[in-house]
């Protein structure tokens, strides 16, 4: 695999498109592999299933989703800062966000995500059960491809699913980077909570050269 990055120091989000292409290379080598045991991807347009997980974003991702929403034309724009409001309205009635900050383990984070999806809140960019920002989607969002039936994942606690197994999880590098205190213990954001969270921590990242932004990713 080549790359190519840049020497002079930049922020992290001009090294994002990068880690977005890297996940989807990730993504099609699993599928390549797969396709070989006669494993097939499920996933279609118009299956939004998935758009009802609280969707982790890295802390650079938090960002560029924001950045996202200001590029919306109106009305769309006023649409999906309604349905980011809404849900974070919604979980933070029923105390969602505090279960999450004071989750202590893997087991106990998966009940509290199940949780999540039974509520039935869909993503802020779900438009006729489609992502709306398909080419700016999360890296989470990249990696979340299944082989069973599309049908099961409309309740995944009672019909099994099947995620791809990935031979690099690139979610994982890009929550290392450039990680600042603001999440505390957490290295991730569900993403209804972005736009708030961008108004109340403005962008400080560091400057680095591509070579050690990709460093940090692989490290």
């Amino acid at each position: 695999m080549e790359l190519t990055v840049p020497t002079k120091p930049v922020k992290p989000a001009v090294m994002l498109p990068l880690f977005q292409r890297l996940a989807n290379s990730f993504t099609d080598l699993a599928t390549e592999n797969m396709a070989k045991y006669d494993h097939h991807i499920s996933c279609r347009k118009g299956c939004g299933a998935c758009c009802r997980q609280p969707v982790p974003l890295a802390e650079i991702e938090i960002y560029h989703i924001a950045h996202v929403v200001e590029q919306l034309s109106e009305p769309r724009q006023s649409e999906v800062r309604k349905n980011f409001e809404h849900a974070v309205a919604h979980f933070r009635e029923m105390g969602w966000f505090e279960e999450m900050e004071n989750c202590e383990d893997e087991e106990e984070m998966k009940q509290i995500a199940s949780k999540y999806f039974k509520e039935g809140v869909a993503c802020p960019f779900l438009d006729e059960e489609s992502c709306s920002i398909h080419n700016d989607r999360p890296v989470a969002c990249r990696e979340f491809l299944v082989t069973s039936p599309w049908e099961h994942c409309a309740d995944p606690s009672v019909l099994p699913v099947a995620q791809l197994p990935l031979p690099v999880n690139a979610s994982d590098g890009l929550r290392k980077l450039g990680r600042t205190e603001k999440l505390g213990k957490r290295n991730f954001l569900p993403l209804v909570r972005a736009l708030e969270w961008t108004k109340q921590y403005p962008e400080n990242f560091k400057e680095r050269t591509g070579e050690e932004w990709l460093a940090e990713f692989f490290l």
